[in-house]
């Protein structure tokens, strides 16, 4: 497996209520698998409409909500076999359950009396690495897209749970209303209650967008409730009602007008979810004179989740997703708040390293250019900018910035700065320096909501001897050698030079200066014996070292990043500088 990073991207609630925001913050702390967890790398999470809910202060969620997780099991914690590392797994809304209440003991755990819930109860599946318990994991089925896969393991299961409940009530091809049909869990209800139970489907919803799909998802009517009277429309398509209503919106006036549309002796399902504070209106009347049934749901079990994989990975189910970056969360949120939203959205995560690199990109992209200009400004001449040396220079970092991310991820690893004893009493997790990573990436309070944050693992303090024996390593060393030989030799590469050219370029050149004067970018290489590859060493060294110590000991972890960027800027500049006379 690669190395799991201390830090991570992930989506944040923040002032939770009326005014909540979503944002993405990029130093979350990747925490460590405790007894029966795995740590889930995660490729895709889609987003529930109940997860506006969580940023409008409508529950006590956790700071990272989503429970659409799809991705692979790169660490396990005590009490899990090493067999399920690289599997492809989902996480789901159900994070864990008792097993020991009448619910969870007929297979109905989703039904649990003591559940803990993704996003609520332990953080979501909206960041790049999260933790799951693995008795609760759903595997993937191999040749299902994990886009797709992400909205069953919510809105697919909970239509599959709410619509298994029609089987004892209804007519094998009766009349079936999914009241908001053109939304994330409704338009793939539609195709559950038309493809799989062979019931006719009337959908009701609002918009052009939205009767498309909801017609191409299986339904034999579509209502728009904003332009049409849906009371009458159903009776006209019907004769006496639907015989079940799904109220899948989670409107206030989706719940007024269900009990209108179903027959004598119908049922209706709630699924949506409204405000806390509001009361389903239940006339005693109206429900005794037409025997009206009603009942919930909170997701399907697992077997509901199995079946419901199966038949999309054979294509019978589809759901109409929209895949968005990660960096578009915040924006996703104001959609689905604003009921802009058709099918369901699925964040593609992003990678850890590619994101690394795509800065460090970008950084090298505006040294460059800025070495560039410098020249030309103190050339005194008209700036024109060499794009193939841009070009070199970009293509460069995106070569190397992977394995030093590697690198520095070995290092932080192999000297933590906060070490961690195992405590003598206690048999600790299969990684206990990874929650040394934990701490040095976020300090000594890490957030709540895992418990294995506090096992197997002493008071930590911050160890002086690995932050200087790292700063050896890499500034002084073994980072600085390597790092310099990659320059020249991909650079050498880039340029088209053969490997015997390149070889003496290590050997032979230096940096000489032109003149006395003390602006560094006015030098150019020659060739002379054994000095190329120290001087840029040594130039590195009056700025690594010092910028080094400087983030270890008194830069906050989560301003180390932009701290060390910017002395980055610097130095790529001056590297710019060398390569363009390499």
């Amino acid at each position: 497996m690669a190395s799991i990073p201390t830090v991570q991207s992930a989506a944040v609630i923040e002032n939770a209520g009326p005014n909540g925001i979503v944002r993405i913050e990029d130093s979350h702390p990747v925490e460590t698998p405790g007894k029966n967890e795995v740590l889930v790398k995660l490729a895709f999470s889609g987003i529930c409409g109940s997860e506006v809910r969580a940023m409008l202060g409508w529950g006590n969620y956790k700071p990272v909500i989503g429970h659409e997780g799809v991705g692979i099991v790169v660490k396990v914690g005590e009490n899990v076999a090493d067999s399920i590392l690289g599997q492809r797994v989902g996480v789901k809304w159900l994070h864990s359950a008792c097993s020991l209440c009448s619910q969870c003991k007929s297979g109905f755990s989703n039904h649990c009396i003591k559940p803990v819930f993704t996003g609520l109860h332990v953080q979501g599946t909206l960041q790049q690495y999260v933790i799951a318990d693995s008795r609760y994991l759903t595997r993937i089925p191999d040749g299902l897209p994990g886009e797709l896969a992400a909205p069953l393991l919510c809105a697919g299961l909970t239509m599959a749970g709410g619509i298994a409940k029609l089987d004892t009530h209804i007519p094998s091809d009766g009349w079936v209303v999914v009241s908001g049909s053109g939304g994330g869990l409704g338009h793939i209800g539609v195709q559950i209650a038309s493809r799989l139970r062979g019931f006719k489907v009337i959908a009701v919803d609002s918009g052009s967008s939205k009767r498309e799909l909801s017609l191409q998802c299986g339904a034999q009517a579509f209502i728009d409730f904003s332009t049409e009277n849906v009371e009458e429309r159903v009776k006209e398509i019907t004769g006496e009602g639907a015989h079940a209503c799904l109220i899948v919106s989670g409107s206030e006036a989706a719940f007024e007008l269900a009990p209108k549309l179903v027959r004598n002796a119908g049922l209706l399902v709630i699924i949506g979810l409204p405000p806390a504070t509001y009361n389903f209106p239940m006339t005693a009347s109206l429900y005794a004179v037409k025997a009206l049934t009603v009942t919930g749901v909170m997701v399907g079990n697992e077997q509901q989740m199995e079946e419901l994989l199966q038949q999309a990975a054979a294509g019978v189910i589809s759901p109409a997703v929209q895949v968005e970056e990660f960096s578009e969360t915040p924006h996703i949120f104001e959609k689905l708040k604003n009921n802009q939203v058709t099918g369901r959205i699925v964040h593609k995560m992003p990678s850890p390293i590619m994101t690394a690199t795509l800065q460090a990109a970008a950084l090298s992209t505006a040294s460059n250019f800025c070495a560039q200009f410098i020249e030309t400004y103190w050339n005194n001449s008209i700036f024109h900018l060499d794009l193939i040396q841009l070009i070199r220079f970009i293509v460069y970092t995106l070569i190397t910035a992977p394995p030093n991310y590697l690198w520095q991820q070995f290092l932080e690893k192999s000297l933590p700065a906060y070490p961690l004893l195992q405590q003598p009493n206690d048999p600790g997790g299969k990684d206990i320096e990874l929650k040394a990573m934990e701490e040095a990436a976020a300090g000594p309070a890490i957030g709540e909501g895992s418990k294995s944050q506090s096992q197997g693992a002493a008071q930590s303090k911050f160890s002086i001897r690995n932050t200087l024996a790292k700063w050896f390593i890499d500034c002084i060393t073994a980072g600085a050698i390597m790092n310099t030989l990659a320059f020249l030799i991909v650079m050498g590469i880039l340029k088209g030079q053969p490997a015997v050219q390149i070889s003496s370029n290590i050997k032979t050149v230096s940096i000489q200066y032109l003149s006395p004067s003390p602006n560094w970018q006015k030098c150019r290489l020659t060739f002379v014996p054994i000095k190329e590859t120290i001087p840029i060493i040594i130039a590195g060294y009056k700025i690594w070292p010092i910028a080094s110590i400087i983030s270890f000991s008194f830069i906050p972890v989560h301003r180390r990043i932009v701290f060390l960027s910017f002395i980055g800027l610097l130095w790529g500049i001056y590297m710019s500088l060398v390569a363009a006379r390499v």
